[in-house]
C-alpha cells in the first residue's frame, strides 16, 4: 500500500504525490505480526481502496486488513495494481466521498 495524496497545481490540475521512501525496505525487519499489532492501533478513519483486476489480495475479503478498526473498503472497477492510474475519476471521486467534499 502507498500513502498517495492529491494536490492541485498552479494549472488547477491534479498530482500524484507521494512519498518515495515508501519503496525503499525498511531498516528494521518487521513481522507480518508486528504490523498487525501496529495496524490495530490506527483507530482514524482509514479508506483501502484496490484494484479489481489487481494481482495483490481482495481487499474485502484479506483478513490482514479487517484490523483497521474504522476503515471503508473500496474496490475500483477495470483498475490493477495502480488504481489512479487506471481510473482516475473514479479514484478522485471515492476520495472525494471520504473526505466528504
Amino acid at each position: 500500500m502507498h500513502s498517495i495524496a492529491t494536490n492541485r497545481d498552479e494549472d488547477g490540475m491534479y498530482a500524484w504525490k507521494f512519498d518515495s521512501y515508501v519503496n525503499a525496505m525498511s531498516p528494521y525487519s518487521s513481522r507480518a505480526e508486528t504490523t498487525l499489532n501496529v495496524w490495530k492501533l490506527i483507530t482514524c478513519p482509514a479508506l483501502l481502496i484496490g484494484g479489481e483486476e489487481s494481482n495483490a489480495p481482495d481487499i474485502e475479503k484479506d483478513e490482514k486488513l479487517q484490523v483497521f478498526r474504522n476503515a471503508q473498503v473500496r474496490t475500483t472497477p477495470n483498475a490493477g495494481r495502480h488504481v489512479h492510474h487506471d481510473q482516475l475519476e473514479y479514484v478522485l471521486q471515492v476520495i472525494r466521498e471520504f473526505l466528504g467534499l
